[in-house]
């Protein structure tokens, strides 16, 4: 930042958010439309395992290298694109034009692996990726080699955009080498995560209140957030504490429920509440001053957006080794992590 203060730095943005007047209805009904029919097409030709493979089109980009001059100026010629969270948004094929049109360094921040394999959002433990995607174990069979087709492709393209490339933890980082296998001269890099200083904390954990924990899952139905993990675990806790006549902790869900996790928290005797969904940045704050500790039971996350708001407002955190546990979790003060797929732990 220092260095970067002395500089004369013009930035320019391009996104979904971009597209606002009446003649950008076209580029938002494409962008929808594409994940409309990727979705169907999941539920068509995928498996039932729970595998999150969702590229079945491989060079869909709702943006061009051509249409990017509308928003930055025929002038501007930047020395840097930095791409974030582009799925759908722009290919790697069009990543590539921009390369070459502008002649400039490309970077690219990952926050998933949707652009590393042959489409596989999230891995769910599958090395298949080591074989390039060969066999796809989420495709049904008359598919199956689509996912090598578009691993061999992103693979080509990657080595010629060699870019500088961003994860949000050492494990994603780690993770990324094994997938892309990039060229020597490619830096890919744990993008910086600074301590949190202890006296951040003010929040009490030892006090004789009863202890509120908040559990925030987007979608209580997909398999990676770790739901049924949680749910087993606090059958475990509810009996313990009961045998052991200890009062039972109160409990906060946060996101999307169906009618079968709703039979499970039937089964709960802790007090607890529901809430579909926080609407502002305000609600957020009010909620994190509530709880005591905050659970995040993800068994897939590069790097949880839940574990760093708690952490930002001094709220410990209890989460499973992955991701970016190991970066943020430096000490007890911070939370706890737990051994993966642990429920007992």
């Amino acid at each position: 930042i220092n260095c970067l203060s002395t500089q004369n730095i013009i930035f320019k943005t391009v996104s979904i958010d971009s597209f606002k007047s009446f003649k950008d209805f076209f580029f938002i009904t494409r962008f929808f439309f594409y994940k409309i029919i990727c979705r169907i097409l999941r539920l068509a030709l995928s498996t039932k395992e729970n595998y999150y493979y969702n590229k079945y089109f491989n060079n869909l980009s709702v943006i061009n290298h051509n249409n990017v001059e509308r928003f930055i100026g025929k002038e501007f010629k930047p020395d840097l694109i930095f791409i974030l969270w582009f799925e759908y948004i722009i290919s790697l094929k069009e990543v590539y034009a921009l390369k070459k049109k502008y002649n400039c360094e490309i970077a690219i921040f990952f926050m998933d692996n949707f652009t590393l394999t042959g489409g596989c959002r999230y891995l769910n433990n599958c090395k298949n990726y080591l074989e390039d995607c060969k066999n796809c174990l989420a495709l049904k069979k008359p598919i199956k080699q689509h996912a090598n087709k578009i691993f061999l492709e992103n693979k080509k393209y990657y080595h010629l955009i060699n870019p500088i490339t961003f994860t949000p933890s050492e494990w994603s980082k780690i993770l990324t080498e094994e997938i892309v296998t990039l060229n020597k001269k490619t830096k890919v890099i744990k993008f910086p995560v600074e301590k949190i200083p202890n006296y951040i904390f003010s929040k009490t954990i030892n006090s004789n209140k009863r202890r509120t924990f908040l559990c925030a899952i987007q979608n209580f139905t997909e398999a990676r957030k770790g739901w049924i993990f949680l749910y087993y675990s606090l059958l475990e806790l509810q009996n313990e504490l009961h045998e052991n006549e200890m009062e039972l902790p109160e409990f906060i869900f946060v996101g999307h429920i169906n009618n079968k996790v709703k039979k499970n928290f039937k089964d709960l005797k802790f007090k607890w509440q529901h809430i579909d969904y926080i609407r502002n940045r305000s609600e957020l704050d009010e909620l994190y001053k509530k709880v005591d500790f905050v659970i995040v039971p993800s068994i897939h996350e590069w790097g949880s957006i839940t574990t760093n708001e708690a952490l930002s407002v001094g709220v410990p955190v209890l989460l499973f080794d992955t991701g970016s546990a190991k970066d943020l979790i430096i000490d007890d003060k911070l939370g706890l992590i737990i051994k993966y797929l642990n429920v007992k732990d």
